[in-house]
């Protein structure tokens, strides 16, 4: 059992700025050939951020519920043909792929609560050998929901740190 990553909040007031950190985070991710997971809030944000960007970090794709070649998709991202894929909510759950990273894209939409956030964190670090990672939550401003998913996984880490400390002083003579 490993501590889930703890997110990183970053704010950037316009579009275009997230899109530029976005397309930096993905250049330096594809580099460190660190597989990335972009969830956005909707489905018609999937193609909108990847229009944007598909030229400028290579090679990436998106999908969502709509997508009629989702399992393709998804195991191609496996396989790693896509290095990053701009995502819905249809992949917060289920998805273990090492070296992951994660950018939750616009974190201060509506559609993101506490549970979400958490649940779409924890994506991140759970393949075997492979315990690390980033969690970003890329939006315009800060929210109580962003800052509670912050303190749960901190907390859930707390809990966890100490019972791997007490069951190490069980098992010595």
């Amino acid at each position: 059992m490993h501590p889930i990553p703890e997110p990183q909040i970053i704010i950037k007031r316009f579009f275009i700025f997230r899109l530029i950190y976005l397309i930096k985070k993905l250049r330096f991710y594809i580099n460190e050939n660190k597989p990335c997971l972009v969830f956005v809030p909707t489905i018609d944000d999937t193609k909108k951020v990847f229009n944007f960007i598909k030229n400028l970090a290579k090679p990436g794709y998106f999908v969502n519920s709509k997508s009629k070649n989702r399992s393709k998709i998804i195991e191609d991202f496996r396989l790693g043909k896509y290095k990053y894929l701009i995502t819905t909510a249809v992949l917060e759950r289920g998805v273990t792929i090492k070296d992951l990273q994660v950018i939750v894209f616009n974190s201060n939409h509506k559609i993101y609560n506490e549970a979400s956030l958490v649940q779409i964190s924890g994506r991140v670090g759970r393949k075997i050998d492979s315990y690390e990672g980033e969690v970003i939550f890329l939006g315009e401003k800060k929210t109580k929901y962003m800052e509670e998913a912050i303190s749960n996984i901190q907390n859930s880490n707390k809990i966890l740190q100490n019972l791997l400390q007490r069951n190490k002083k069980e098992q010595l003579p």
